[in-house]
């Protein structure tokens, strides 16, 4: 419906008259020019079973609620005020109520260039789910769109759930009462700069986490609970301040890759979640690392692309098991730090295969004390002023060089 949003046409750009009022020659009734009542439009249809939402540029506020018991498939999408009062628009009608069935093969849900929210709640069906917000062709939408799943009862998908907000505003996507399940991969992704992830809960095949900051002063959040990720658990980041947080969770494998910018810090922390296979972090600027209580095939911590900045990187790891299983190549204790003046202390984890600390060209103070470690253990300061700090452990062969 481009016309109900001003179109060129001779038609529409005529000036819209209230009924019943006569308008006296010349007179312009600015007041009344729909335009400037701000409405946000969302199209809804059905096409097969798939439910397709469309949205224009405004600020569009919805919520999709099913109902499962139906003998077909029933969801009801309502629209909502926005955040400066301006109602969306629902097939036509402001804040309207519509429901459509059946709705069992999936829903795909195009958000225009805006600040769009979107609410989904016992939902269910057997095919994809698709939530995208335009970054209008590269141009930076710098408003935000927030996605919330789950509030209250379960959001299910039998394939594939994806999310990619797109524009560099501060990007939000909640998931965080244990009620999102997807037998397929679920990909949730956040725009050029600020984004926030929270999920608490959430099944799946494999988990993806991602942001697409381009701009060195974004940050990035994600906050991580309870998640089952039955193949692997991947976060990435490319660029500015990152906090990531990953906490009793489960997965075959996780890959962390983060990429500062230099100067600002990124923080991890990973706690009492179970890798069956390797846990992976790559990290070119990694500031504050703390791994405790995990238990994982191998743990392979690489930061040696650190660049130089003021802060002094500490890499904590306490508590952790590591069991050998997965790939043999990796299945160890591995550390390798970058150029920077790094603390790193490894206490009291239990090794079932090798250990290995390679500390990068900085002045490092190493402190590895109550350990077990079955297999050799290699220390190795390679670079730089070194101390290092042995005690309380329980090593098969220890090999150690370039620490004073």
């Amino acid at each position: 419906m481009p016309w109900l949003f001003g179109s060129k046409s001779n038609r529409n750009s005529r000036q819209i008259r209230t009924v019943g009022s006569r308008i006296p020659r010349g007179y312009r009734l600015r007041g009344e020019v729909l335009e400037s009542r701000q409405l946000r439009a969302v199209v809804a249809a059905v096409s097969g079973t798939t439910l397709n939402i469309n949205c224009d540029d405004g600020n569009d506020n919805f919520a999709l609620i099913g109902d499962p018991t139906t003998a077909t498939i029933t969801i009801t999408i309502t629209g909502k005020n926005d955040s400066q009062g301006n109602p969306t628009l629902v097939n036509g009608t402001p804040n309207g109520t519509l429901s459509f069935s059946p709705v069992s093969a999936g829903i795909n849900i195009q958000l225009g260039f805006g600040e769009n929210t979107v609410t989904l709640d016992n939902v269910y069906v057997a095919g994809d789910i698709t939530i995208v917000a335009s970054d209008d062709n590269g141009l930076h939408n710098p408003l935000a769109s927030t996605v919330t799943l789950g509030g209250t009862k379960p959001v299910y998908t039998g394939g594939r759930f994806d999310i990619a907000l797109q524009g560099s505003g501060a990007n939000v996507i909640h998931a965080d009462n244990s009620n999102v399940l997807a037998i397929g991969d679920v990909d949730w992704q956040t725009g050029s700069s600020n984004g926030y992830v929270t999920a608490t809960g959430v099944q799946t095949q494999s988990l993806f986490i991602l942001s697409n900051q381009s701009l060195p002063s974004g940050v990035f959040s994600t906050s991580l609970n309870s998640i089952y990720a039955r193949n692997s658990l991947y976060v990435q980041s490319p660029l500015g301040t990152n906090n990531i947080a990953v906490q009793n969770s489960y997965s075959a494998g996780a890959n962390i890759y983060l990429v500062g910018d230099g100067v600002r810090q990124n923080t991890l922390y990973l706690s009492q979640d179970t890798f069956t296979s390797v846990l992976t972090v790559n990290c070119s600027n990694l500031n504050f690392t703390t791994l405790s209580q995990n238990s994982a095939g191998g743990i392979f911590v690489n930061t040696q692309f650190q660049t130089t900045n003021s802060i002094n990187p500490n890499l904590d790891l306490f508590n952790n098991h590591v069991t050998g299983s997965g790939d043999p190549s990796l299945s160890a204790l591995s550390l390798v730090t970058g150029n920077t003046q790094d603390n790193v202390f490894v206490a009291s984890n239990l090794i079932d295969t090798k250990a290995s600390v390679l500390l990068g060209s900085g002045d490092d103070d190493l402190n590895f004390s109550s350990n077990t470690v079955k297999g050799v253990t290699t220390l190795d300061g390679q670079a730089g002023t070194n101390q290092l700090t042995l005690a309380n452990n329980s090593l098969s062969t220890l090999n150690k060089s370039n620490f004073s």
